[in-house]
């Protein structure tokens, strides 16, 4: 049987998920399709590496999940077996034999890359004579060695990395860094010298790696990246501006608060001052109090003091005065009775002559006990 490989894209080799469920679909149908599908077979090189006997091996298993797939791509017997339709046997061995002839196609054309053809023998021509040198062997030129999967796992991790940080301004704000595993998923096969790449958003997209010279190109991821269809980007840049409007609310009530706070001391202090000053004008008054006593036992001691230069009033004096007083009433009274009329104002005399005679005792009294202070003294 020919088999026409020109039917194949020419990247047909490198297809993967949805990719590849295309091809087998435009090829083979959807029956093989869902067989694929449920036996996990998501990629061409996992395909190839898949031997046909174990694919239609599903019919032998005895389980729940595969009776859909079962009736779908058998005919079931009365003894409740089931054999393989012969459109779907025929089609997936179809497919493996053209991608097979693809990837030996692929695999001749890089051996011819590799070795490139000796150049002709130069021709030296002289006045003499005319001979044929061959020249040297033309010495192959050294080829790098071949990195293993690992490492080119390793190196594209790296440029994506090194491409971050020095675009993830442009693409989102300072503080998000970009994790393998949790943003994307870097898939790296290398079958039959056929190296692939495949980078699948965390949005869904998978983007295929280009190669030059053994290496792969993200130009195609950081594109991807950078657009607005990425809805991982979108919803993150939608967490970081709710983070940030937070933090910002939460400055202002911070803010708020410390003012109020600034407030209420400012009352406080207020308050505080209001008392001191009124503690303040109620130590002076108490001081003015003070002062005024002093003064007032200062002018006492003074007029005591004065008083103790004068002639101390004596009681045998008062009450001589006071004989006297009543004889010049009595006098004038024999004399002249309607002077007995005159007696009141005698009377209020007598009653000013006991308070004085009371006064100077207590004069007495504080000049004795100013003149024993100063004894102490």
């Amino acid at each position: 049987m020919i088999v026409d490989t020109s039917v194949l894209p020419t990247d047909a080799l490198t297809y993967t998920d949805e990719q590849f469920f295309h091809l087998v679909r435009n090829l083979c149908g959807n029956s093989s399709v869902n067989l694929l599908e449920i036996l996990c077979i998501r990629s061409v090189q996992s395909f190839l590496l898949t031997d046909t006997k174990d694919i239609f091996s599903v019919i032998n298993f005895d389980c729940d999940q595969l009776e859909d797939i079962k009736r779908e791509i058998c005919f079931q017997l009365q003894d409740k077996s089931y054999i393989i339709k012969p459109g779907v046997e025929s089609s997936i061995k179809y497919l493996k034999e053209l991608l097979l002839t693809k990837n030996n196609e692929h695999i001749t054309r890089l051996k011819k890359k590799v070795t490139p053809p000796p150049p002709p023998p130069t021709l030296t021509t002289s006045s003499s004579s005319t001979t044929t040198a061959p020249t040297a062997p033309a010495v192959a030129m050294k080829q790098p060695i071949p990195m293993s999967i690992d490492d080119h796992t390793k190196y594209v991790l790296e440029k994506i990395f090194e491409w971050w940080d020095n675009n993830k301004e442009n693409v989102l704000p300072e503080g998000f860094v970009l994790k393998e595993n949790e943003h994307f998923t870097l898939t790296v096969t290398n079958c039959s010298a056929n190296l692939a790449g495949l980078i699948k958003c965390k949005c869904g997209v998978i983007t295929k790696l280009a190669t030059k010279d053994g290496r792969f190109v993200l130009s195609n991821f950081y594109k991807h990246l950078q657009t607005l269809s990425c809805s991982m980007m979108k919803n993150i840049k939608k967490i970081y501006q709710h983070n940030r409007n937070n933090r910002n609310d939460n400055n202002v009530n911070n803010n708020d608060n410390n003012n109020n706070n600034n407030n209420d001391n400012n009352d406080n202090n207020d308050n505080n001052d209001h008392n001191d000053n009124n503690d303040n004008n109620d130590n002076n008054d108490n001081n003015d109090n003070n002062d005024n006593n002093d003064n007032n036992d200062n002018n006492d001691n003074n007029s005591n003091n004065s008083n103790s230069n004068e002639q101390p009033v004596t009681t045998s004096n008062i009450a001589s005065t006071t004989l006297a007083n009543h004889s010049t009433i009595l006098q004038s009274t024999l004399l002249d009775p309607p002077s007995i009329l005159s007696m009141s104002s005698n009377e209020t005399s007598t009653r000013e002559a006991t308070k004085v005679v009371r006064v100077a005792k207590k004069k007495k009294n504080t000049t004795a006990s100013i003149r024993t202070k100063r004894r102490k003294k």
